[in-house]
């Protein structure tokens, strides 16, 4: 009996392993059937001429706009918790930094919360990171809503998005509802009982008007700078695309690539930037070049906090020699 039991939990737990590989190699495939359809598809000569002519002031200056961005967020983030235990904002960004990091090999755009989560979990508690995370990325998502609409109106008034705005409102009403909704926390609190009243118990404390008011405007000003890098590597490569389109259409490559069916976004981002902006005239090999730009802009400035992962891991070593 004892060996027939032995068995079985081998099976349940090889077989639980095998379930969890399975939407990994899932996003794997996803992102290397759109990769090797891109490197079927664009000119590649075209491609590595504009990088070659490619204007380094402005790649310069795209670069130092994406910390720009990573310092919005982390102050967004240190709004809601500033008033914890007496942790500064750089503290914050550090561990935003390392979130950053993170995103580069997790599903989706948003992979790096987990890591956010776990180390200020561990100084302001876990309900408090969690649903600080939350609602920041829920206002985030609602600032991208707003900027996007706009963009996308500008671009064509025919209502030709109206379907990509319309499922992206229905997401943000939703995960605002999951946060905010009084019948919707009541249902979770007696279903889930404990595990989520804390969790609740923090949202409650945010439904504050001048607090959610200074997390919008912040939210706008990072969708606004987000968008702008894009504008800069466009312009570095001798392209020069309306603003308000670039809006639009970045807002809502950023929307596609948070769904978590490749890693990082990899090559669904490439892909719908050659798309989309075909749409004003722009050649796809630019488009690509753009979004390849903007991958490695962001994935050396994120190195810092692949650096301050490190760093935070031997502090934690020596901490646990000292105590032991």
């Amino acid at each position: 009996m004892l060996e027939q039991e032995l068995k079985n939990r081998t099976y349940v737990k090889g077989s639980y392993q095998w379930k969890r590989w399975i939407p990994r190699v899932a996003r794997l495939l996803v992102s290397a059937g759109a990769s090797l359809f891109l490197i079927l598809y664009i000119d590649w000569d075209n491609f590595f001429t504009y990088l070659a002519e490619a204007n380094l002031i402005y790649a310069g200056g795209a670069f130092l706009v994406v910390h720009l961005c990573i310092w919005i967020s982390g102050w967004k983030w240190y709004i809601l918790c500033r008033d914890e235990q007496g942790i500064g904002f750089f503290q914050y960004l550090k561990w935003y930094y390392i979130g950053f990091f993170f995103n580069n090999f997790l599903p989706g755009s948003l992979g790096g919360d987990g890591a956010r989560i776990y180390y200020a979990s561990k100084q302001i508690g876990a309900p408090k990171a969690a649903a600080s995370v939350a609602v920041e990325r829920v206002f985030a998502g609602i600032a991208m809503f707003v900027v996007m609409t706009v963009g996308l109106l500008s671009v064509n008034r025919s209502g030709s998005f109206l379907v990509e705005i319309g499922l992206v409102f229905a997401l943000c009403l939703l995960a605002y509802n999951l946060l905010f909704n009084y019948r919707f926390t009541l249902f979770m609190k007696k279903r889930f009982g404990k595990k989520v009243q804390s969790f609740y118990d923090v949202l409650a404390n945010y439904k504050r008007a001048r607090l959610l008011l200074e997390l919008i405007c912040f939210s706008l000003a990072f969708q606004l700078a987000f968008v702008w890098v894009t504008d800069l590597l466009y312009r570095s490569l001798g392209v020069s695309i309306p603003f308000f389109v670039q809006l639009g259409f970045v807002s809502l490559i950023s929307a596609l690539t948070m769904i978590p069916v490749s890693i990082n976004g990899i090559g669904i981002r490439e892909g719908t930037y050659a798309y989309l902006f075909t749409l004003v005239g722009v050649d796809e090999s630019v488009s690509v070049a753009v979004s390849l730009l903007f991958f490695g802009l962001v994935l050396a400035a994120t190195s810092v906090g692949g650096i301050l992962y490190l760093l935070e891991r031997g502090e934690r070593s020596h901490e646990e020699k000292v105590t032991t």
